[in-house]
Parts: C-alpha cells; sequence; structure tokens
C-alpha cells in the first residue's frame, strides 16, 4: 500500500514538472513568433561594366535568396522582415567568395537603395536610406530658393533641381526668389515626418520675373531710328541692348535698325524672352568706304540681275538661309522706271533652325550703284 502512494506520487510529480516544461516551451515559441513584421522595399542597382565582370549577382537576405540581379539592370524587390537587425549579401553568381556585404535594421516598414558596382575580387555597395524632410509642405513662408535649397541638402537629399516660374508682375517683385512650392517623389504634400529615400527628386519651384511677350514682330523696329528702338524696347524691360554697325551698298538712311536679334534669334508677335535677355541692333551705314561713284549708266539706271541680287541680301540678312525660286515658283515680277517689284516663292530657315517654304515680295528701287530695297515682307 505504502509502496502504490509512492508511485502514485511519482506518477503525479513527472506529469507536473512535463506540463511545466511543455508549456515553457510553448511560450518561448509564442514570444518568438510575435516579433513584429515590416514590409521592406529593396531597390538594387547594379552599375554596367562595359568588358570585365559582367556577372549576375544573387541576393541573399539572413542567407536567404530573394533573386538575382542581371548585371547592369534595377530591380525592386518586396519583402517582410522581422523587427531588428539582418544582413543582406550581394553575390558573383559565378563565385560565392566575390560579394558585398551591409547591415540592414528593420524597426517600420523600410524602403532602401543598394548601388550596386561589380569587381573581380569583391562587389561594392553604396547604400541609399529613407530621411525625413526638413520641412513640412505648407511651412515655407518667405524662403528663398537658395535657403531651402541650402535646408535640405543639409538633411540629407542629394538630388535637387530648380524651376523658376515666372509669373512676376513689376508691382509684386517683392516675392522675387521666394519660394512657391517644393515637390518631393511628384507630391507637394509632405510632413516632417515622412520617409523618402535620399536620392528622392526634389524640385524646388521659386517666383521670378515674368518673360516679356513681344507686341510686334522683327519687322516692326526696321529702318526707324535706331535710339527710339532702343527707347521702345527698353520701356518693355529688357536690360541689355547693344548695337553694331551694319555697312551696307544698299541706299538707306544711316543710324537706321538694319535687323534686330534677341538671344541671337529670329521672332515674330507674341515670341517671349527674359528681361536679361541679349538684344543686338544692327544698324545701318551707308558705304563709308566707298568710292566716289563716276557718272556712268551704273548711276542712272537699275538692272533686273543687281535688283535681284539686292532683294537675295537683304533676305539673307534677315534669316539663315533664304533661297528665293526664280526659275521655278516666280509669282511676278515688274518694273517701272528705276523701280523693281518681285514677289517669288522661297526657302527659308529661320534662327530657330526651321525650314518652311512661302512666299516672299520686295520692291526694289535706285541704280546699280545704290540698289535700295524701300519694301519687303515675307508670309508667315
Amino acid at each position: 500500500m505504502k509502496r502504490l502512494s509512492i508511485n502514485i506520487l511519482m506518477t503525479i510529480l513527472t506529469i507536473f514538472l512535463f506540463g511545466s516544461s511543455c508549456s515553457s516551451g510553448d511560450h518561448e515559441e509564442q514570444a518568438i513568433s510575435e516579433l513584429p513584421k515590416f514590409l521592406t522595399s529593396i531597390e538594387v542597382s547594379c552599375r554596367d561594366n562595359w568588358f570585365l565582370s559582367r556577372y549576375d549577382v544573387k541576393i541573399l537576405i539572413d542567407d536567404q535568396e530573394i533573386g538575382i540581379l542581371d548585371h547592369g539592370s534595377t530591380e525592386i524587390y518586396e519583402v517582410t522582415l522581422e523587427s531588428g537587425m539582418h544582413t543582406i549579401r550581394f553575390e558573383s553568381e559565378e563565385d560565392s567568395s566575390v560579394d558585398g556585404i551591409e547591415s540592414l535594421s528593420i524597426q517600420r516598414d523600410t524602403s532602401v537603395k543598394y548601388y550596386i558596382h561589380c569587381h573581380n575580387d569583391q562587389i561594392d555597395v553604396d547604400t541609399t536610406y529613407e530621411i525625413q524632410p526638413p520641412l513640412d509642405a505648407s511651412d515655407l513662408g518667405s524662403l528663398t530658393y537658395s535657403e531651402v535649397k541650402t535646408i535640405f541638402e543639409e538633411a540629407g537629399f542629394s538630388t535637387i533641381s530648380l524651376t523658376p516660374i515666372k509669373d512676376l508682375s513689376p508691382e509684386k517683385l517683392n516675392d522675387l526668389n521666394i519660394v512657391t512650392r517644393i515637390i518631393i517623389n511628384d507630391t507637394d504634400s509632405f510632413t516632417k515626418q515622412d520617409l523618402f529615400l535620399a536620392d528622392s527628386p526634389v524640385t524646388i519651384e521659386y517666383h521670378v520675373e515674368e518673360d516679356i511677350v513681344m507686341p510686334y514682330p522683327e519687322n516692326h523696329y526696321l529702318h526707324r531710328d535706331v535710339d527710339d528702338v532702343i527707347n521702345e524696347l527698353r520701356a518693355l524691360g529688357f536690360k541689355n541692348i547693344e548695337s553694331e554697325t551694319y555697312s551696307t551698298n544698299v541706299l538707306t538712311e544711316d543710324n537706321t535698325v538694319f535687323s534686330v536679334r534677341i538671344d541671337s534669334t529670329y521672332f515674330s508677335e507674341g515670341s517671349t524672352y527674359s528681361k536679361d535677355a541679349n538684344v543686338t541692333l544692327k544698324v545701318n551705314k551707308y558705304r563709308e568706304d566707298k568710292e566716289e561713284v563716276k557718272d556712268d549708266i551704273s548711276t542712272k539706271t537699275l538692272s533686273k540681275s543687281v535688283a535681284r541680287e539686292a532683294f537675295e541680301d537683304y533676305g539673307e540678312n534677315l534669316y539663315v538661309e533664304f533661297k528665293p525660286h526664280w526659275i521655278l515658283d516666280l509669282i511676278n515680277e515688274e518694273q517701272i522706271g528705276n523701280t523693281w517689284y518681285f514677289k517669288v516663292g522661297v526657302t527659308i530657315t529661320d534662327f530657330y533652325g526651321q525650314e518652311f517654304d512661302t512666299v516672299a515680295e520686295a520692291t526694289v528701287t535706285g541704280t546699280d550703284a545704290n540698289p535700295e530695297v524701300v519694301d519687303f515682307y515675307v508670309s508667315q
């Protein structure tokens, strides 16, 4: 009887101890399984080698393969990782001893970018982590673009561009260079608590003076007194205006405008330019170094060939190329005394490099010694 009681007691004790052990193991497994897990976006970009070390790269996290990256390509891998430290390894698919290793800390949903460069004996790895903006999108106040750029650079952002917004009229120049909007990764709604990769594109938009809209085409300013034209262009807001002499054999009044170029381009009504654009006027100066013309037939008549040449010279000074089609596309040609009228199809290349076919017409008068283009028009 006594022995039976002891056996029963031992059985109960064994059951208790075994149960306690199982319960402890269950708690440990439960504790391990309760580690938080986070979505992790891993972008890997492999620099493309032209010749050597062009192997593909195996990517492993904690020795578990998540993918194989083709050499010279970029891929994004989405994985779920437990909170804590992890090891990411980039390994040559041809030789596992050639690798590059980085540590990765996971405390929340995370994005990280790796730039890798393959060599024959190792893989170089540069890591770009997430960082927080130094400003809320609504905290711009009266900050200038240079101030905002410095603030973002000091916060760790590396890809910053500046975009001027030409919207300030003369009465609003107090807002010159003030930031109007910041865009990070295509969004202009963010706070200092948001996270972005450090190389995310940051665009800073800021106010500058509005452009000058040309009220007239170039022809409006031609054959006019140069001082009058300069004053008119300054009234539009242009700051940089210069003039240069254009010596011509065509009879014309000195100190009148032969051509106007803005930033070396031909312009039309509605063309827009910065107030800092460079304006160049060519000013007529009639044959200063020409010897006195003798009294012969060239001083009394104007031949068709000379009139046509004066017409072509005039067009060539207005455009990059000016080619009349005298044989195939002559529309009208008339002579009244020493005056010729031409209307002819032409091929023009403008200062934007655009080539187009149109019709030009002009009136040329004077003599062979002194031809003068008194009227010139190109159909638009």
